[in-house]
């Protein structure tokens, strides 16, 4: 913690300047502007918006850009992108590890299990996909018995 600001540590597979991602993407520029006073955040994105292959062209990939006064961190594909998560989570620069989502790999789960090795607090905002209603969709694909 820095002052009186608490340092969190975001992840969301979509930012700005993404729009395909829809809501989630504003819900978080919300978050951010609304709390900004009493919570630093830093965010681990995509370095590309949902079904594009090509990169952000006004954002540096595999660094921290500064977007509406967020430190946002896009991270590159593969496993570069991972070892870059990987690096920033095991500085602990961070009070506490914000996710945005509960589904996905590389945004949820592997910095689930890296801060459960660091004993990191952690915060899950799965937006709705834990209902009854989002997890009847795509069955298969949220089956727990497969994912843990």
């Amino acid at each position: 913690m820095i002052g009186n600001k608490i340092n969190v540590l975001a992840f969301s597979g979509y930012y700005s300047p993404g729009y395909k991602g829809g809501g989630p993407i504003k819900t978080l520029a919300n978050l951010f502007s609304q709390t900004s006073n009493n919570i630093d955040y830093r965010l681990i994105t995509k370095d590309r918006d949902l079904g594009d292959n090509s990169v952000y062209s006004n954002v540096q990939p595999g660094a921290w850009n500064e977007v509406k006064a967020t430190s946002v961190f896009y991270s590159q594909p593969g496993f570069k992108g991972l070892c870059q998560i990987s690096k920033i989570m095991f500085s602990r620069e961070h009070d506490l590890v914000y996710l945005n989502s509960f589904f996905s790999i590389r945004f949820s789960l592997f910095p689930l299990l890296i801060s459960k090795l660091l004993a990191q607090r952690v915060v899950l905002g799965p937006r709705g996909e834990l209902s009854a209603g989002a997890l009847s969709l795509k069955v298969r694909k949220k089956d727990f018995h497969k994912i843990i």
